[in-house]
């Protein structure tokens, strides 16, 4: 019988006080990652710091394993999680750092020529961008711009009769005096781009503004810094250049797509900013006139009582000033306060008429083209809302060759404007064979059959048609024959 060699019968049995805990832990796991119970080793586990003192650090370093998570989870020391073989960890670094050496070398052949394509589809995707931006801008001016136009009457009732032809087109004309839609305002015709919904551009030198809080809280829609504002706005007291920057705020923060309730615009008229503002149309710094009117235009529209307060305050003729003097940017937005004041009471009526603003317009409309058609159209308004129940204003109409001009409006102008020529005619012609016989001497006949044509939009086809009745009701057998 040979000598007698002790074998362990069970894993406890080869474990004993001279094995290192690490192969311990592993025999007791069968070869799984070793869980460590520290507190064995006279770690206290319970404490969040145990990994990062002196002693946590030593152990786990002395037992060849390595620390992957945050050594203040209790946990780790419970169950040995967090904690991996340094050796098994280095071996699985090794192997991600040759996989992704060889990914690299792999891809950059086939990156050097995808280089130029890829840069030129950048490219393209940015000018696409770059439309879209454009397009959804203009969508918003379009948008705008639709204000300005009221709506029309249903293209059914076209041919209903005289009275519905009459009460449709007055809706359309008297909602500027506060109705419902009414109205202009200088956010749809701004300086060189009358569908815009941006404010005219001030000087670059505001800039440098010693009150920019001021124009900071303006621009922020900031309502208590009103008459601070107003205060600003005082002649002489501050550089023209300031003065200016702080009326284009105020224009801003009252046209109808900021404000469309019209809250804005009852607070800066009681801040006492229509004094100033009206005053500054005198002044001989173009911007000052610019940046005034487009502010009168947005606080005279759908608001009866700041259009009388432009007129009280003597703003008709400094209006009619720059209108005849002014710059063009600043004349396309003289032209919308005119045209919301015409269509406010009597006295603002009169006062637009006695300003000498008939003959003014009539002379603009025969260079329609150098203008954009919303100007053209509000052009037309203006005429119109002076014409309607006064024959003293169809008279100087008809005598300064409006007729004319209006026909050659509706022939060759473009849709809005093509409207309103045709609004206008049918007012000036109501009840007066006489203008009747001058319109059709004018060229409104061949002029009607293309605006009542298929291929004409709906609403100026519906226009047509009442000034075509009109023609035919008012008018003597000549006109009728020549119609018909």
């Amino acid at each position: 019988m040979g000598d007698y060699a002790w074998k362990p019968r069970t894993v406890e049995d080869s474990v004993d006080a001279g094995v290192h805990p690490a192969v311990a832990a592993m025999r007791l796991n069968g070869g799984e990652k070793p869980r460590l119970d520290l507190g064995k080793l006279g770690v206290d586990a319970s404490r969040p710091d145990w990994g990062s003192n002196a002693l946590g650090n030593a152990l786990v370093e002395s037992l060849g394993f390595m620390r992957v998570t945050k050594p203040d989870t209790p946990a780790w020391a419970l169950d040995g999680e967090g904690l991996v073989p340094k050796a098994k960890e280095k071996k699985k670094k090794e192997k991600k750092k040759k996989k992704d050496k060889k990914a690299k070398s792999s891809s950059s052949s086939s990156s050097n020529n995808s280089s130029a394509s890829s840069s030129s589809e950048s490219k393209s995707k940015a000018k696409k961008a770059k439309k879209s931006k454009k397009e959804a801008k203009e969508g918003k001016r379009k948008e705008a711009g639709s204000d300005a136009e009221t709506p029309a009457a249903p293209a059914a009732s076209a041919l209903m009769g005289a009275d519905k032809d009459e009460a449709a087109s007055k809706r359309r004309k008297e909602e500027d005096a506060g109705g419902p839609g009414a109205g202009t305002e200088a956010g749809e015709a701004p300086p060189q781009a009358a569908v815009s919904s941006e404010a005219p551009a001030a000087s670059a030198s505001a800039d440098s503004s010693p009150f920019p809080p001021v124009l900071e809280a303006l621009e922020c829609r900031d309502l208590t810094v009103l008459d601070e504002a107003v205060t600003l706005l005082a002649p002489g007291a501050h550089p023209d250049q300031q003065r200016a920057a702080i009326a284009g705020a105020l224009g801003s923060l009252v046209k109808a797509s900021v404000d469309p309730t019209g809250i804005n615009r009852v607070a800066v008229a009681r801040a006492g900013a229509i004094p100033p503002l009206v005053q500054m149309l005198r002044s001989q710094f173009s911007e000052c006139q610019l940046q005034a009117a487009w502010a009168l235009h947005n606080l005279t529209s759908k608001n009866a009582d700041n259009k009388e307060a432009v007129v009280r305050e003597g703003g008709v003729m400094p209006l009619v000033a720059v209108l005849r003097s002014g710059t063009p940017e600043a004349k396309s937005q003289v032209v919308g306060v005119l045209r919301n004041l015409s269509g406010g009471s009597v006295s603002c009526k009169a006062a637009v008429e006695a300003a000498g603003t008939i003959s003014m317009v009539v002379g603009m409309l025969t260079k329609a083209g150098s203008y954009q058609p919303l100007v053209q159209a509000n052009l037309a308004v203006i005429l119109y809302n002076l014409c309607k129940d006064s024959p003293d204003c169809k008279l100087q109409v008809a005598r300064g060759g409006a007729l004319q001009v209006l026909v050659s409006l509706l022939g060759s102008g473009v849709a809005p404007a093509q409207q309103e020529a045709a609004d206008t005619l049918r007012i000036v012609v109501t009840g007066s064979a006489d203008y009747c016989a001058a319109a059709v001497s004018s060229g409104v006949v061949p002029v009607l059959g293309v605006a009542m044509g298929p291929t004409a939009p709906p609403k100026l086809r519906q226009q047509a048609g009442f000034l075509k009745k009109e023609l035919i009701r008012s008018g003597g057998p000549d006109v009728q024959k020549a119609l018909k």
